[in-house]
């Protein structure tokens, strides 16, 4: 089966994929217990592996059990079931889950799959790598900073400073990195140009020092985006051997999925909730709670 879908995927255009079933294998020993470790089973797990790496796939993150098939016995149990995508399945439906239903007769238990993106509101500030590399960037934050008149508190003006701040780093940002791939296009093209006039009619030596710069040009743009991709996927550069932004896209898209709060289990009413309004409301109550001091009488 894996061989099919191998010689399949290989052969068909589309690239958003979605495979589902019973694989009858596990990826790495945390995914089973109670079966003894052998070597046929190390291999196993390593074919699986990489039938899922030729295959360009993920598998998502598992909300409920965490296993999927239990022997009669219930002495051995293993997270057999699975859905694997491709990265552009995730491009047109980012917040997919597969969530784990209670089985009834049969030893596995039922998939669902469902695409949920949540607004959570506002989003934190970040600091990136890339402002740094940017002469301009220290100058521009000392005399911001020293212009910000606020009074009151030391606390409440490095707040409110810090506030302002965010704001004039948001549009600086906007304003130095935030038109590159638009830059980077009417570099190319000028590029192509001189080359086209340059295969007809030769080029001047202005034209040479031009074509020189734009390169340049290139060169620092193409920079600064590898660089912001890394920092935002945190995926290692020298595994990945070049520039392959589409990679690092799809990492940044990963890493965010599979960190991102899934839902909590409300132990009172039995139900599980993933409605951001109510999970904040949960938090908050819980850290209330047990944050709250009580004095003996």
């Amino acid at each position: 089966m894996w061989a099919n879908l191998l010689e399949i995927r290989q052969r068909e255009p589309c690239n958003s994929w979605c495979v589902l079933g019973d694989f009858n294998a596990v990826r790495n020993e945390r995914e089973r217990r109670g079966i003894s470790r052998s070597r046929g089973n190390n291999r196993e797990m390593q074919g699986f592996n990489n039938f899922i790496d030729s295959m360009e796939m993920v598998d998502l993150p598992c909300i409920g059990r965490k296993y999927t098939w239990y022997r009669p016995n219930r002495k051995a149990k293993s997270w057999l079931d699975k859905f694997l995508i491709t990265f552009d399945w995730l491009q047109h439906w980012p917040g997919c889950k597969q969530y784990v239903i209670d089985r009834q007769i049969s030893d596995h238990c039922a998939l669902v799959l469902k695409s949920n993106v949540a607004d959570w509101g506002p989003k934190p500030f970040r600091f990136l790598d890339i402002w740094q590399e940017d002469k301009e960037f220290e100058v521009f934050v000392k005399s911001k900073w020293e212009n910000y008149l606020v009074q009151g508190n030391k606390i409440l003006v490095l707040k409110e400073k810090l506030k302002m701040h965010k704001s004039d780093l948001k549009g600086w940002n906007k304003e130095v990195f935030g038109h590159t791939d638009k830059i980077k296009l009417d570099i190319v093209k000028k590029i192509q140009e001189l080359d086209t006039r340059d295969d007809v009619e030769g080029l001047d030596e202005n034209k040479i020092m031009e074509g020189r710069d734009l390169l340049s040009q290139l060169q620092v743009i193409n920079v600064r985006n590898e660089s912001l991709l890394q920092q935002k996927s945190r995926a290692l550069w020298i595994k990945q051997g070049d520039s392959n932004s589409k990679f690092f896209h799809a990492s940044i898209k990963w890493r965010r999925m599979r960190n991102e709060i899934k839902g909590v289990h409300c132990q009172n009413s039995d139900t599980w909730v993933e409605e951001p309004n109510m999970l904040k409301k949960m938090v908050k109550e819980f850290y209330k709670n047990k944050m709250s001091v009580t004095e003996d009488i």
